[in-house]
């Protein structure tokens, strides 16, 4: 069965490249296009760099943004946490993309690596990536995320059949914001308007949920699973008064 959509990592140093990360995800509500990257990650049990490569082996696309920073290190590899992203994606055979900052475009010190080490490592892994893929160089964030679009049209086009988007007209745009009036500022209000222009619960749950998600560009949220955020609300199914509440896997009331 196909996926509803692609989901995407975007992978990166954060110090540098957090303006050139959020450039581009405003452009993934257009796309139709899942994302993730460490901002999602949220508390886990397990240790960082387990959920972080466990996260990249679960995506169809793997983007990769080099800038001028080489980030922190891994202690037990030596290797940088975006190198370890990118290797994993290399031994899954994750399709990937990736982008390297303009060598003569000028940065500030704050934005440059000031560790002569992890220079010369950044210099080794941007030279590794140039050997394995045909990179495009950017310079302002808006450059990149133009390039870093195109390119991931292109990769949609080509790996169209592997799953099955689902669109959402403009129509169902306004009836969304509707919902969402100032009478419906709670989950179960919005609900309880959808299900009293005659819906079935089930698809009022989905107008109530899953489709303001992807209006809303929230990638991990409006569904249940692995890679989402555990935000719930138990409704009653004959009520539609709420019994439970979880923030982000935790239970808040009920």
């Amino acid at each position: 069965m196909p996926r509803l959509a692609a989901l995407i990592f975007v992978s990166s140093t954060t110090e540098d490249l957090e303006d050139y990360r959020s450039a581009l995800v405003r452009q993934f509500p257009r796309l139709d296009v899942l994302y993730r990257g460490m901002e999602f990650f949220g508390a886990r049990h397990q240790p960082p760099k387990d959920v972080m490569l466990t996260e990249v082996g679960m995506c169809d696309l793997f983007l990769g943004i080099l800038g001028n920073r080489y980030g922190s290190v891994d202690p037990e590899s030596g290797l940088s946490y975006t190198e370890l992203k990118y290797r994993e994606a290399m031994r899954k055979r994750i399709p990937t993309l990736m982008f390297v900052m303009d060598p003569a475009q000028a940065i500030t010190p704050a934005r440059f690596e000031s560790d002569a080490g992890k220079r010369q490592q950044l210099d080794s892994f941007k030279e590794a990536v140039r050997k394995e893929h045909a990179v495009r160089h950017f310079r302002s964030p808006e450059d990149f995320a133009s390039e870093a679009i195109d390119g991931i049209r292109r990769w949609l086009v080509e790996h169209a059949d592997e799953w099955k988007t689902t669109k959402i007209e403009p129509k169902e745009k306004d009836f969304i914001r509707m919902l969402y009036s100032e009478s419906a500022d709670t989950m179960e209000r919005a609900v309880q308007n959808v299900a009293g222009l005659g819906f079935a619960v089930p698809r009022a749950v989905r107008h109530a949920t899953a489709n303001p998600a992807r209006v809303l560009g929230l990638t991990d949220r409006g569904r249940i699973a692995p890679v989402a955020r555990a935000d719930l609300v138990a409704l009653d199914p004959h009520t539609l008064a709420v019994r439970s509440v979880w923030s982000a896997g935790t239970h808040m009331r009920g």
